[in-house]
This record gives C-alpha cells, sequence and structure tokens, in this order.
C-alpha cells in the first residue's frame, strides 16, 4: 500500500474502502447482537417470573455503577 501512495481512486482505493466497510458492518452487527441477547436474557427471567435471576443477570450485565465521591474541591480561590 505505501508503495502506491495514497490512492484516492482505483481497485487498491475500493479495496480499503471496502474493507473498511466491512470491519464497520461488523462492529456495528457485533453490538446489535449483544444488545439483543442482554435483553432476550432479561426478557427470560421477567417471563419466568424470576426476579432473583433477573437482578443477578441485571448486575451482571451492568454492574451496581460507579461510587461517587461526596466531596467537590473548589479550583477557585
Amino acid at each position: 500500500m505505501l508503495e502506491c501512495g495514497r490512492p484516492h481512486c482505483g481497485p487498491i482505493y475500493h479495496e480499503k474502502r471496502s474493507a473498511k466497510a466491512d470491519y464497520k458492518r461488523a462492529l456495528r452487527n457485533k453490538r446489535r447482537d449483544n444488545h439483543l441477547a442482554v435483553s432476550n436474557e432479561l426478557h427470560e427471567c421477567l417471563l419466568n417470573k424470576d426476579p432473583e435471576s433477573f437482578w443477578k443477570s441485571w448486575q451482571g450485565k451492568f454492574g451496581s455503577g460507579a461510587v461517587l465521591s461526596g466531596c467537590v474541591v473548589s479550583g477557585g480561590r
């Protein structure tokens, strides 16, 4: 690729754009599949009327959240 410079057209450019589009599409599909898997698992727990497993699954997927400090330091004088 370096010996070709930085082409803005031609077969190498189209190959590069195609590979980049495939990569972005794969990332998008992976995010969508992950979201659907979480939604389906939580939905199944609710359908089974099992609140304990629902909240265990919820905590496993989303965590308990960050603990925030109660102290704020002012940068002024």
